[in-house]
């Protein structure tokens, strides 16, 4: 299927999209057809398994394949990318998953047939992780490594593997990997924001959607309450608003303030979809439009150069 937030190719079985880092749950609720759909916004998080239980490997293993996503970043990487493609660094094993450089510049390792990891890194050499890896990732910044194991084991560990910090039991998997922390969800579905620097860890419980800045590490969502913001500074979470149909978060600037998110109302086979701006509490409506049964391919959200952002609309014609 597609994420629904940036359009993405992701399993099927996602519960973060491994490319924007979005929240998803219960897609089959979010709207019509909204998993086959494509959504354009601007801005992350990686496989993480639904439905109470993580993906087994199978026995049958799909042929060695590496691939790396290029995103706008340094021309180092870029350059691994490259020999990686010409076959002039490989990975062993026979592989089950892709390693992946992901749009915020975190590493998704890839993962053979038994159950080891392995990380590129930007001086051409590899890391390997054992222990029936089931996903791990390696921070923008090179220095942690997030490690999932078969068992639903989620530990932290230095690029170095000398040290081994371990986070929780019966995940389900986890996304939004960045310098700051990453977000889990517990066996119960729950949505775990984890922060490296004190080892916090707010359990902002069931929601449907997510997405986090690029940097900082400001997390908006939705429930079944409203759409809140967690500051990546702050355990208090700030209410943005209430929602009266289908809700999803557009961007969230690095301020760690600065939402935009719309409510789309379904009448028939037309949406009527409201966009708002929060600045903290304070909301701002800035506009509505009406579309067909695509709605979700309808708004654009870009972010300047000055860190502002353009909201863009196509309505039917």
């Amino acid at each position: 299927m597609f994420c629904p937030n940036c359009g993405a190719e992701i399993e099927d079985d996602a519960v973060f999209c491994s490319d924007c880092g979005t929240r998803l749950q219960d897609m089959e609720n979010a709207g019509p057809d909204v998993a086959d759909q494509t959504v354009n916004t601007a801005e992350e998080t990686d496989g993480v398994y639904a439905d109470g239980g993580r993906k087994k490997r199978g026995k049958k293993r799909k042929a060695p394949v590496i691939i790396l996503i290029l995103v706008p970043i340094a021309a180092a990487a870029a350059a691994v990318v490259l020999l990686i493609m010409k076959g002039l660094i490989t990975l062993p094993g026979k592989l089950g998953s892709t390693s992946k450089l992901n749009r915020n510049n975190y590493i998704t390792a890839a993962v053979d047939e038994d159950g080891k990891a392995y990380i590129p890194t930007m001086d051409g050499k590899t890391i390997e992780i054992s222990g029936d890896i089931q996903k791990a990732a390696m921070t923008p910044d090179r220095k942690r490594i997030v490690v999932l194991q078969e068992n639903g084991t989620l530990y932290i560990t230095d690029s170095g593997q000398k040290d081994k910090n371990k986070i929780a039991r019966d995940v389900q998997g986890f996304g939004i990997v960045q310098d700051e922390g990453f977000c889990y969800a517990d066996e119960d579905g729950k949505t775990h924001p984890y922060l490296f620097k004190d080892e916090s860890d707010v359990n902002l419980g069931e929601i449907s959607r997510s997405k986090c800045s690029d940097i900082n590490f400001h997390i908006a969502y939705v429930n079944d309450k409203g759409v809140y913001l967690l500051s990546g500074d702050s355990d208090e979470k700030v209410k943005l608003g209430n929602y009266k149909g289908s809700c999803s978060i557009l961007a969230v600037n690095d301020d760690g303030r600065t939402v935009y998110w719309e409510d789309v109302l379904a009448e028939g086979n037309k949406h009527e979809t409201n966009v708002y701006k929060n600045v903290g509490e304070e909301k701002t409506k800035i506009g509505t439009f009406t579309t067909g049964e695509n709605y979700y391919s309808s708004t654009f959200v870009t972010q300047n150069l000055d860190q502002s952002y353009a909201v863009i609309y196509k309505p039917d014609t």
